[in-house]
């Protein structure tokens, strides 16, 4: 017996198992990766703005500092 259950809609019946790949193609989606929707309220409207802000200002420091170890191993 299978453990997928149908679902009868106007008559016709689906199943509700998952796609299954029909080419060996591998996607981010189909791995549950996805990137997340930013609203558009915590986007600062300009660099000068967001120089300002000291969190975005700690952050993008932060990600800086990370790149460059990877880069240089400093």
């Amino acid at each position: 017996m299978s453990n997928i259950s149908p679902v009868i809609i106007t008559g016709l019946v689906h199943n509700t198992a998952p796609p299954v790949n029909t080419y060996p193609m591998q996607t981010r989606s189909k791995f549950g990766i996805v990137q997340h929707k930013i609203h558009p309220s915590l986007l600062l409207p300009s660099v000068k703005q967001a120089l300002k802000d000291a969190n975005w200002l700690a952050a993008m420091q932060q990600e800086y500092d990370a790149l460059m170890q990877q880069i240089h191993g400093i």
